[in-house]
């Protein structure tokens, strides 16, 4: 089975245990969802497209994403860290604007710099929300809680996805071979990534 099959199968066991346990996912769960239903329509819809219309609805995506992990975290965090998310929204969104006009037809290019801004963003907004888990009640049970494993998720993959991309188009000039095996390690990432997703909403109960 090929990644794409197994990434896809994976994110329709997420949306399916999602949908069973709706009754036991508090209301940033529920936005996470629909954020995994709109991954699964985007990954199928660019299965159809040729290479140039691809990115576009890669760059498309990752604004789209950002604006959906921003209602999430504004859900999730507390009313204080709120300026934190729209600073991000700010930070992100004059980023792509300068970039759009630094690169001509970027929107049409395969490049993943508007995913670093992202990544910035969400690796901030995942730094407060375990802020936020430190200040709570011992009884608080982890068990139960799914966004501590969706934040555990993020706050490994989208850092580290970073970091993989800047070495490897530093590696690329050297070593092509190895390139392409960090490309691999990427791909994985994501697998570990939706996998956790999938254990918070198989774990997931309301706190009161």
């Amino acid at each position: 089975m090929s990644l794409w099959y197994l990434y896809i199968l994976l994110l329709c066991g997420n949306i399916a245990v999602g949908i069973i346990r709706r009754k036991h996912l508090g209301p940033a769960l529920k936005v996470m969802l629909g954020i995994i239903i709109t991954v699964l329509v985007t990954e199928v819809t660019k299965r159809q497209l040729k290479a140039p219309y691809i990115a576009l609805v890669d760059h498309l995506y990752f604004i789209g994403e950002l604006l959906l992990l921003l209602v999430y975290y504004h859900v999730l965090l507390a009313r204080n860290k709120r300026k934190l998310l729209y600073a991000g929204l700010v930070f992100f969104l004059t980023a792509v604007f300068v970039l759009s006009l630094a690169t001509p037809g970027y929107l049409w290019q395969n490049n993943y710099i508007d995913f670093v801004f992202l990544a910035v963003c969400v690796s901030v907004w995942s730094g407060c929300f375990f802020y936020e888990l430190l200040q709570k009640p011992i009884q608080h049970s982890l068990k139960s809680d799914g966004n501590f494993w969706i934040n555990c998720s993020n706050f490994l993959y989208y850092p580290g996805t970073v970091l993989l991309f800047g070495y490897s188009a530093y590696i690329e000039h050297v070593n092509p071979a190895f390139s392409h095996s960090l490309n691999i390690m990427s791909n994985m990432m994501n697998l570990v990534l939706y996998l956790l997703y999938l254990v918070a909403f198989a774990i997931a109960r309301k706190q009161y």
